[in-house]
């Protein structure tokens, strides 16, 4: 989902899709939003030049005992031991490297992969036909219009996506997959295989839309596929990121990220948190200080245990949220719902700034947890302009995106009817 910031190999570069050889902008708008709240300049940007030496050191290190082992390999006649395996622990920033395959793509390759992707859709557009009868608020959706439900509205043409999936070609077929199985298990009296959303059910989620999904699909390139399962970062000091820039945060959204990052768990130096107690706010716990980096967010490293007991925590907090709403009393409808929307943001946004997954953690969310949460308690779907504003846009600003993405699919239903 992230086109113009994504992390790889040489975590002092970042990649773009404008060519602009992987440099960041001069400015954006959060060097704006750590200005405005005080923070030096100097602070970040000494931080910044840091971390690229001790990258580089890093780097030049893992190098120097590749060298030595496969030198020790030629005079011993014997295979390396788990040095591999020992390099991809420390190097885990390259979330990829274990699922490069030896082969490269084809152009007949491509051809092909982009064929079965595109047969694939055809029939997961006809189980969702069937799918959505069950459901009142899909039954008038027409199903040829499936895929505006599984990707930005931002890449919506009358005459298709323009959704750029040359490099990922099984990006849409894979967000239909979960659509589907998501409705599925919805909670909702129109389904009969009712299943929560659960740490355990988020990981599986994420794994139906990433499955046999292949990333970086050019002609020549190593075949790649997406990792499955919660990250699975070594405690070795290292941290993982992800790109931040002005069309996924905002001045109000960097502001709420530091109130979480300020109300983590008093053992970790924090205030504590209002909602979670002296264990303090699951984000919080697992990011660094916001204020470090001007354009990248990061998290602390994480277990897949861990990654797990985070993603139940925020969970379970909604599920506590929502039936605390459900049981007051005297309390109107509007107000009822302008509460339920606040947890259900609140929920898929602190599971995406938690970022438990290498990749893939947007398009879970906003294409399998949110059409859930949203349906489950009596809501539309939504269509998002652009899903990753939960990385860093305010609950309010979230909360008037999905407003405006349901006009979005009211008015397709609409036209749907008029036919």
């Amino acid at each position: 989902m992230k086109k113009l910031w994504r992390f790889g190999k040489d975590l002092g570069k970042s990649f773009t899709s404008k060519g602009d050889g992987g440099h960041p902008p001069k400015r954006s708008a959060r060097d704006q939003s750590l200005q405005e709240l005080g923070i030096p300049r100097s602070h970040w940007e000494q931080q910044a030049r840091n971390d690229q030496e001790q990258w580089e050191s890093e780097k030049l290190r893992m190098q120097k005992e590749e060298e030595r082992e496969m030198l020790n390999q030629h005079r011993t006649n014997q295979p390396p031991s788990n040095f591999y395996e020992n390099r991809r622990q420390i190097n885990r920033q390259d979330s990829y490297e274990v699922h490069t395959e030896t082969e490269s793509w084809t152009n007949g390759a491509i051809h092909h992969e982009r064929y079965k992707a595109a047969e694939l859709s055809k029939k997961l557009d006809q189980e969702f036909s069937v799918k959505r009868k069950k459901i009142s608020y899909l039954k008038d959706f027409p199903v040829e219009q499936f895929w505006r439900l599984c990707v930005d509205k931002q890449y919506q043409h009358d005459n298709g996506p323009a959704f750029i999936v040359d490099d990922e070609p099984s990006f849409i077929a894979g967000t239909k997959r979960l659509f589907n199985a998501m409705l599925d298990g919805l909670c909702i009296e129109e389904t009969h295989r009712a299943k929560k959303l659960t740490g355990q059910y988020f990981e599986q989620m994420h794994d139906i839309a990433i499955a046999d999904t292949y990333r970086k699909v050019r002609e020549g390139n190593k075949k790649e596929k997406f990792r499955l399962g919660y990250r699975k970062y070594d405690n070795n000091g290292r941290t993982s990121r992800f790109g931040w820039d002005g069309a996924n945060g905002s001045k109000s959204g960097l502001k709420e990220l530091q109130e979480k990052y300020a109300c983590r768990s008093k053992n970790q130096g924090g205030n504590g948190d209002l909602r979670y107690g002296d264990k303090g706010h699951p984000v919080g716990n697992n990011c660094l200080d916001p204020s470090l980096d001007t354009y990248y967010y990061r998290t602390t490293n994480s277990t897949p245990e861990e990654c797990l007991a985070i993603a139940n925590t925020i969970i379970d907090k909604y599920y506590a949220e929502i039936d605390e709403i459900n049981n007051k009393e005297e309390i109107s409808k509007s107000t009822n719902d302008d509460d339920k929307l606040t947890a259900i943001v609140g929920c898929c946004q602190d599971l995406n700034q938690a970022h438990l997954f290498y990749d893939g953690n947007i398009r879970t969310i906003a294409f399998g947890v949110l059409p859930k949460l949203l349906l489950e308690n009596g809501f539309c779907p939504t269509i998002l302009h652009d899903p990753n504003i939960l990385d860093g846009y305010s609950i309010a600003e979230i909360k008037n995106a999905i407003r405006e993405g349901q006009e979005y699919f009211r008015s397709l239903c609409s036209s749907n009817e008029s036919q």
